[in-house]
């Protein structure tokens, strides 16, 4: 079965205005995926599904650009939904759309510390190695809080 043939047999294919499924195997961050041969080589590799979307429909994608989706769908593969840009251009597009994850404090999913802990690390005079300790973090994220790199939101 030729990659074409293996990769319409794993879309959900609905009217153009419509989002495409990927039915097959997806990344963590819900890409789909199938596995690709290189005919110059013997080895196999996995692609994306919307990156062979996109070329099945427009040729080559240019070096050095993605492929961005309009749906914000990573599963579609409705190429009416795909475009190329730059890393840029996606980080564009998800702010135009007001898709960009809070960043700040508490609200950034990475956060380990509360805006009280933080208040408290900024007014304490003990060393940035016993805050580390004390907060479970390590001794950069401390002097970073102190010089105000981060968590420079707070009063």
């Amino acid at each position: 079965m030729s990659l074409h043939e293996r990769f319409w047999a794993k879309v959900r294919v609905a009217p153009a205005n419509m989002c495409w499924e990927w039915l097959g195997a997806k990344s963590r961050g819900g890409y789909g995926e199938i596995w690709v041969r290189n005919e110059n080589r013997p080895e196999s590799k996995v692609a994306r599904a919307h990156r062979l979307s996109w070329e099945f429909r427009n040729g080559k994608i240019p070096n050095d650009l993605l492929v961005c989706h309009h749906c914000d769908n990573p599963s579609c593969v409705n190429p009416d939904h795909l475009f190329v840009g730059t890393i840029a251009d996606n980080m564009a597009d998800k702010k135009k759309k007001g898709r960009e994850a809070p960043q700040k404090g508490e609200q950034n999913h990475n956060s380990r510390l509360s805006s009280e802990q933080v208040a408290a690390i900024l007014s304490s005079d003990q060393s940035q190695r016993k805050l580390a300790s004390i907060y479970g973090v390590g001794k950069t994220a401390i002097a970073n809080i102190k010089a105000r790199r981060r968590w420079a939101h707070l009063e």
